[in-house]
């Protein structure tokens, strides 16, 4: 990703609002936000840059997300009751969990049990590779919602409100007949 070069250039757009071609007023909304978030995507470009480097080099996180109550995360997390834990448990972390999970400040856990590295922590999840993050998964179905109300596709709505798939509509078509029956019926003819 190119958080960094956007960043800079929010920052330079920030500082070229302030003198426009033409005297006016800009005001903060043009000439300050910009600049906030330039800086925000500053420090986001230094997460994913740390994330990134802690899945590469195999570094290892704690085993588990909260040390005290042993809650499991990854592989280990799959298949548990959420009613054991009072909430459904982390099978895939997100940025901030894994930058959490590799500090080494806050608890000693490294003396009591190995780390995991990260890879290693969700490799055995079912599906793992055809995982979609929420928000993708949020845009495909609004994708999928904007497909089936377009005009046209009543037949293609009803067909999966009935089967109850979540597929990308499709025209109703007839049904292909039996070969060897079609092939029969013509030399019939």
């Amino acid at each position: 990703m190119h958080l960094n070069a956007a960043a800079t250039w929010l920052r330079q757009l920030a500082i070229a609002a302030e003198r426009p071609g033409v005297p006016v007023e800009l005001g903060d909304n043009v000439c300050a936000r910009p600049a906030l978030f330039g800086d925000e995507l500053a420090r986001l470009s230094n997460d994913v840059a740390e994330t990134d480097q802690i899945i590469t080099d195999d570094r290892p996180l704690k085993p588990f997300l909260s040390m005290h109550n042993r809650e499991p995360w990854g592989s280990r997390a799959y298949g548990e009751d959420p009613a054991t834990w009072g909430k459904r448990l982390s099978t895939v972390l997100s940025m901030r969990q894994i930058l959490m999970l590799a500090r080494e400040d806050e608890e000693p856990w490294r003396n009591n049990e190995p780390g995991i590295s990260y890879l290693d922590g969700i490799k055995d999840l079912p599906g793992i590779d055809d995982w979609v993050s929420k928000r993708a998964a949020d845009r495909l179905a609004r994708a999928r919602h904007a497909a089936i109300q377009s005009p046209g596709q009543a037949g293609a709505v009803h067909h999966l409100q009935r089967r109850g798939r979540h597929a990308l509509p499709h025209q109703e078509r007839p049904r292909r007949r039996d070969l060897p029956q079609a092939a029969a019926e013509g030399r019939d003819r």
